[in-house]
């Protein structure tokens, strides 16, 4: 819900916009999904029908749309695709997107396919976890937005769904969605969509408590492959990080939370960070641990729920 998908997009568009050959390093590009379900601005979760990503379904996925016409001959011959895929992203530069990557049915099979088409061709390539199996990619975190840009998100998208007084209204007024959400452009756009039918103290107050359908299910959506993954270490740390100050805490205030060893809570946050439910702060000198608004609110009611 952080707006991978999103950036991605908007990377492709200015790319592509106008006349590419004068304003893109690249000729062509291609889209690929593991996105296997997706949860609208009413809250509600809805599959897209795909199942996970395979290595042989990107490839496919790449090969329909760059070559549509050889598609037919190929897509029943899994290596000779992937021999045309290459022979072509070799020559020609291309953008290969690969949206979701988490979602695939075997991540370790597929990073080799995927490295072997880079080169003049680049992928770009979302992903909730954090690959670190790949030493050869250039990373970047998104950020969740700052409370100015979230306000504006809060503004611009209750003026395209004709809530006016949403539109118009101040910084103090929308303070306590920032403050609950934190800049979570997905579950922004959820509360903005429960203001068409219930008052904003009433939609936040649900977010807090986990409160209604719509609710679990961002939280679902948001966080449950990412908890039901995590061993009782790194629940335990993440559980603990709801007492932290949004500002961040050190490493060994967390640890005092817990009672288990620094070696282990280290360990345990490493992972929560692979997985983005933790961030980390400071300098280069002192660290500082932190977790999100939403997460806060999650972990203080609906995690109870799932155990």
């Amino acid at each position: 819900g952080i707006g991978k998908t999103t950036l991605a997009a908007a990377i492709v568009r200015r790319l592509f916009a106008g006349d590419t050959s004068a304003s893109s390093p690249f000729d062509d590009f291609a889209w690929v999904s593991a996105r296997t379900a997706g949860l609208g601005q009413d809250g509600m979760l809805v599959g897209s029908g795909r199942s996970a990503l395979s290595t042989e379904g990107m490839v496919a996925g790449f090969v329909q749309q760059l070559m549509p016409d050889e598609a037919p001959l190929l897509l029943d011959k899994p290596e000779q695709a992937l021999a045309a895929l290459q022979h072509r992203v070799k020559r020609i530069p291309h953008l290969l997107v690969i949206d979701n990557l988490e979602t695939v049915e075997d991540l370790e099979a597929l990073i080799p396919v995927v490295r072997s088409l880079a080169g003049p061709s680049r992928i770009l390539i979302t992903s909730r976890k954090r690959l670190t199996l790949a030493t050869d990619l250039a990373l970047y975190p998104v950020p969740e937005l700052s409370e100015p840009h979230a306000l504006a998100l809060v503004r611009q998208t209750g003026q395209h769904q004709g809530i006016n007084a949403l539109a118009h209204a101040g910084d103090e007024e929308l303070h306590a969605v920032y403050e609950t959400v934190g800049g979570n452009p997905l579950a922004i756009l959820l509360v903005v969509g429960q203001l068409q039918f219930h008052p904003i103290a009433q939609v936040l107050a649900d977010l807090r408590l986990a409160k209604g359908l719509p609710v679990e299910n961002l939280y679902t959506y948001i966080y449950r492959r990412i908890w039901d993954n995590l061993d009782e270490e790194a629940r335990d740390v993440l559980i603990a990080m709801a007492a932290v100050a949004p500002g961040g805490e050190t490493l060994d205030f967390v640890a005092s939370m817990t009672g288990a060893s620094v070696e282990a809570i280290r360990a345990a946050l490493v992972r929560l960070m692979s997985v983005h439910v933790v961030s980390k702060g400071g300098d280069l000198f002192a660290s500082r641990y932190s977790i999100h608004s939403l997460t806060r609110s999650f972990l203080f009611e609906q995690v109870v729920r799932w155990g």
